[in-house]
Order: structure tokens, then C-alpha cells, then sequence
């Protein structure tokens, strides 16, 4: 078998530079960073990582980075983690490498699929796949804030990041996310009576990701006599929210269900128009009201906007319906 010290088998892709082949993704991160920090590196490249949880032969590792993985013609690969860790072909090791990666739990795309092909080119074997992104920095004899850096590569929320430099920098690539087993614990009250700060404070530890405006909406709804009036009822703390109720509030009023950016009024400024406006609701102004424009003027238009689905006619007797709906966790 093909493993690393922590058990797990390591592919890392990255693409190949020269005639006429470019890292894109490192080109439009270079573009993406703020100065001073884009202005101090002086090169860059991506690498992308699976980590496989599974028995494989080194013949067999070698079959999933050449069929599965990579494409031998634009990418170079590894099996063994090097790659991930800044330490490129021909002898090249990064200054630098940050390595990124979702945090236990967290849905993974990319690894949901490689697991799909994985499972078409060793059906009897059953592995489990997390995906990385490497980012490979040179700087110069430039210094570069390290922590700005690491900011603008993740999500701490959803992501991990590892920061690899030195000799041991294989130690340091980020374990395989495996799901702990979590302890029943009794739902308890959180008290909502404290300053904004405490607020913000409850709102960030709990990663409810609500803003002052709406931790203060939920904060008056509690303090409200009829609500401690109707909670006493059932036998619910009067003044205070469980963790569970603050939980499910923050679910429904999350930018995934409840699409906030998209409902929200925007104050539009076009510099080069010298012109201001308000846009009421992105999604309104922009998608639905341009689709029934659309739909009075053609007939293969059948249902939109209905149960996250279009449909439309296909043939005379056949029609196609395309939904787009996504469940991520968490």
C-alpha cells in the first residue's frame, strides 16, 4: 500500500506551466489580493489534494492519478503528499505553501465525486475521499503578513488551513476531517439580556452568522410580555431562548434559505454613469421579472419559479424539467 504515517493515501495535482498552459487559478488569486499583500509575492501556483482513505497498491494509486485524478497531458501529480506540501517537481519547493481543507462534517464536493470515481474503477473497494487546495508561494526577499494571508485563502468557519514551510512541512498537512461522535448534551438557555458586544459574542461562538441587527430582533422578541407569557404555557424558559430555538432562527433567517442578499434593497452607484439607485430585490428586479418578459413572448416557457424547477417544452411530447436546489452542510 501507498500511506503516509497517518494512514492515508495522498494525491496532489498540479497544473503544468508553458507553452501556452497557465495555473488560472493562481492568476486570478494574484489579481484577487488586496495590496500591499499581492504586490510582495512574487510567484505563485495551485495544487488541488485528495486525501483516500483506502487499501491501494502503489500500481494502484498511480492508475487513480493518471485515470481519475489528473490529466498526464496539462498536469503533473504526486502520491505520497509532496506536492501538497510545496515540495514541486525538478527540486522546486515553495517559500511558502498554505493548505486548505473543510472542516469535519462540512459537504465536499469535489470529494463526493472522486468518490463516485473511485467507485466506477474499484467497485470492490470501499475508500473515503476529502479534498485540499494547496497554495504555493514564492516572496523574494519581501516579508509578507502571514495571518492576512492565511484570512483571504479560507473560511474559517468552514475550513481548515495549515500553514507548511521547512524540511518537516509533510508533518504539517491537514489530517483527514473525520466526524467525532458527539455527546448528547441537554438543550440549555442563553441569556439574551447583555450588551451588543455579548451579542455579537453569542452570534459568533454559536456560528449563527447573524448580524447586531437581527441578534437585537431576536433579543426584543424574548423580552416581549406575551411571548414569556404564551413560553410559560409550555413550560419553556420565559426570558431566554434555548440553544436549539437560537439554532433554528438562525437556519431560517440564513443567507441559504432565506437568500437575504438576493430579497434585500441595494443602493446601486455607477461611477461612470455618475448615476445612483435602488434596486429592490436582485432576484425580482433581474431574474423574475426579466423571465416573465421572456415568457409572453415565447411558448416553451411551461412553470418557473415554482418548487426550485423550471420547466420547459422539449419536443411535442416530451418536456424537461431542470431543478437547481442544493443541501450543503452544515
Amino acid at each position: 500500500m501507498v500511506l503516509g504515517k497517518s494512514g492515508i493515501l495522498r494525491i496532489d495535482v498540479l497544473p503544468i506551466l508553458g507553452s501556452g498552459l497557465v495555473d488560472s487559478r493562481a492568476n486570478a488569486l494574484m489579481k484577487a489580493l488586496p495590496d500591499p499583500l499581492g504586490s510582495r509575492i512574487t510567484a505563485m501556483r495551485t495544487s488541488l489534494g485528495y486525501s483516500i482513505k483506502g487499501e491501494y497498491s502503489e500500481g494502484e494509486a498511480k492508475q487513480l492519478a493518471t485515470d481519475l485524478f489528473s490529466d498526464p497531458i496539462i498536469e503533473l501529480y504526486s502520491i505520497d503528499g509532496t506536492i501538497g506540501a510545496g515540495h514541486l517537481p525538478n527540486g522546486e519547493d515553495s517559500d511558502l505553501t498554505i493548505q486548505v481543507g473543510y472542516k469535519p462534517g462540512v459537504t465536499d464536493n469535489r470529494a463526493m465525486a472522486a468518490e463516485d470515481g473511485l467507485r466506477t474503477i474499484f467497485p470492490e473497494k470501499y475508500s473515503r475521499v476529502a479534498s485540499t487546495i494547496s497554495y504555493h508561494f514564492w516572496f523574494g526577499k519581501d516579508n509578507v503578513e502571514l495571518d492576512e494571508l492565511v484570512d483571504c485563502l479560507h473560511n474559517p468557519i468552514l475550513e481548515e488551513a495549515s500553514v507548511l514551510d521547512g524540511r518537516d512541512r509533510l508533518t504539517k498537512l491537514i489530517p483527514f476531517p473525520n466526524v467525532k461522535q458527539q455527546e448528547y448534551t441537554k438543550p440549555k438557555s442563553i441569556d439574551l439580556n447583555v450588551d451588543d458586544e455579548t451579542l455579537m459574542k453569542i452570534s459568533s461562538e454559536g456560528l449563527l452568522a447573524l448580524n447586531l441587527v437581527e441578534m437585537r430582533a431576536i433579543q426584543s422578541h424574548y423580552r416581549d410580555q406575551d411571548t414569556q407569557r404564551i413560553r410559560s404555557q409550555y413550560n419553556l424558559p420565559t426570558k431566554t431562548p434555548t440553544d436549539v430555538e437560537l439554532e433554528c432562527l438562525a437556519q431560517t433567517w440564513s443567507e441559504h434559505c432565506s437568500h437575504k442578499i438576493f430579497s434585500a434593497k441595494i443602493n446601486h452607484s455607477d461611477v461612470e454613469e455618475e448615476t445612483r439607485y435602488t434596486i429592490d430585490s436582485l432576484f425580482k428586479t433581474h431574474i423574475v421579472a426579466p423571465t416573465k418578459d421572456i415568457s409572453k413572448k415565447v411558448d416553451w416557457l411551461l412553470s418557473v419559479f415554482h418548487d426550485n424547477s423550471g420547466v420547459i417544452a422539449w419536443t411535442d411530447d416530451w418536456s424537461l424539467c431542470m431543478k437547481a436546489e442544493t443541501h450543503n452542510s452544515p
